[in-house]
This record gives C-alpha cells, sequence and structure tokens, in this order.
C-alpha cells in the first residue's frame, strides 16, 4: 500500500525549447505525500499504485507546423499521452490531456516528464498535476498466485465486516449516551468527526480495490 499522494507544479516564465527537448515543469506548488516528488524537470513517483496526470502545455512554434506534447515514463512514451497543433509562427497554443499511468508493485521508482516535438518553441505555461488514484494494486496484480489474491479479498472482505459491526456498536454507543446524558463534549465529538471521516475514505479505498478485483 502506498500512502495517499498528490503533486501540482508550475512554470510560467518563457523559455526556448528545442526540438525533441524536456519541457521544463518550473516550481512545486502543492505537494502531500511521500510518493511523488518534483526532480529538475520530471516527476518521481515511487509507490505503486494508479496515477492520473493531467497536462497542459502553452506552446509558441518558432516555425509555422505541428507541435506536440508528450509524456514519458522512464524514456517511455505513455500510450495515448500526447497533444498535438497546428499554429503558424510565433503563434501560441494550448495543448492539453490526461493520462493513467500504472507503477507496479515491484518496481523501484519511476520518472515522468514531457517531451516536445515537431518544432521548436517557445513555451509559456505549463501546469502538470499528478495525484494517486488508486493506492493499491488489483489483488491479482501484486501477487502471481490467484489462490492468494483470492484468500486476500477474502480476508479483507471479512475484515470490513468486522468494521462494520465495531462502527454499529460506536453509534449504538453514543446514542446510549446522548440519551442519558445529552450531547457528547463539543471536543470529543471533533475529534471523533475527524477520525471517522478517515475512516470512511479508507472503507472506500479497500471497497474499490476489492469492486477492482471482482471484475478482473
Amino acid at each position: 500500500m502506498s500512502c495517499k499522494s498528490a503533486i501540482y507544479t508550475a512554470m510560467q516564465t518563457p523559455t526556448e525549447v528545442a526540438v525533441n527537448g524536456v519541457i521544463p515543469l518550473g516550481s512545486l506548488i502543492r505537494r502531500y505525500g511521500c510518493d511523488i516528488s518534483l526532480n529538475g524537470n520530471a516527476v518521481n513517483i515511487i509507490g505503486k499504485g494508479y496515477y492520473d496526470v493531467d497536462v497542459s502545455v502553452t506552446v509558441a512554434p518558432t516555425a509555422a507546423g505541428t507541435v506536440t506534447a508528450t509524456l514519458i515514463k522512464d524514456g517511455v512514451v505513455v500510450p495515448g499521452a500526447t497533444a498535438s497543433a497546428n499554429a503558424a509562427a510565433g503563434a501560441p497554443v494550448a495543448l492539453a490531456f490526461p493520462a493513467l499511468v500504472r507503477q507496479a508493485c515491484c518496481a523501484s521508482g519511476s520518472a515522468l516528464s514531457l517531451v516536445l516535438t515537431g518544432a521548436a518553441s517557445t513555451v509559456s505555461n505549463v501546469a502538470l498535476r499528478v495525484p494517486v488514484s488508486y493506492t493499491h494494486l488489483r489483488a491479482h496484480e501484486t501477487v502471481l498466485d490467484p489462490t492468494l489474491a483470492k484468500l486476500f479479498y477474502d480476508l479483507s472482505t471479512e475484515e470490513m465486516r468486522h468494521m462494520d459491526l465495531l462502527h454499529g456498536e460506536v453509534v449504538r454507543q453514543i446514542e446510549q449516551y446522548r440519551k442519558t446524558k445529552g450531547e457528547p463534549p463539543a471536543a470529543m465529538q471533533a475529534i471523533y468527526d475527524y477520525l471517522h471521516e478517515k475512516q470512511i475514505d479508507k472503507a472506500k479505498d479497500v471497497k474499490s480495490c476489492q469492486s477492482m478485483y471482482r471484475n478482473g
């Protein structure tokens, strides 16, 4: 399991980029978690899972023609992760596309970068957003043994049932407290609400993974 992570970078200083050159990602604007980091003109991902990638680039080619921005993972083009436009010399055009990148469970880490092709250009705006989409891989992707995958699925289902039973008991205790003593202290209720929300988010992640396993 990887921790929830996200990163947002932006570059707004006009920069000349040669054909087949790496597009600068600029500066770190927002970052959360330990699985994603900015390393020069690349975003490093280390946690296993699926990463949503949103790219927006504004370019003005030095000569009329087609300009293209492409997402690269460890030197290899991410299939479908590209955007192209025809533009007159010096005319800015916006290139934007989404992508979904998978980081396997045994990978040591990967680098995501953007490459410009077609024509040298002045890049005046770059925005890159990468949050973790699914922080777990499906059971049959994390192990090679289908029997073991099924066992993990069954165990998670049983643990979710335990969670529901415990949650029901907590709700009963709170209602009993209200009937005999009134509303719980505000500070205690605030802590409960905070922890409850975190557990609900975790439960959603687990149910999402269970659904992916069931759907193959």
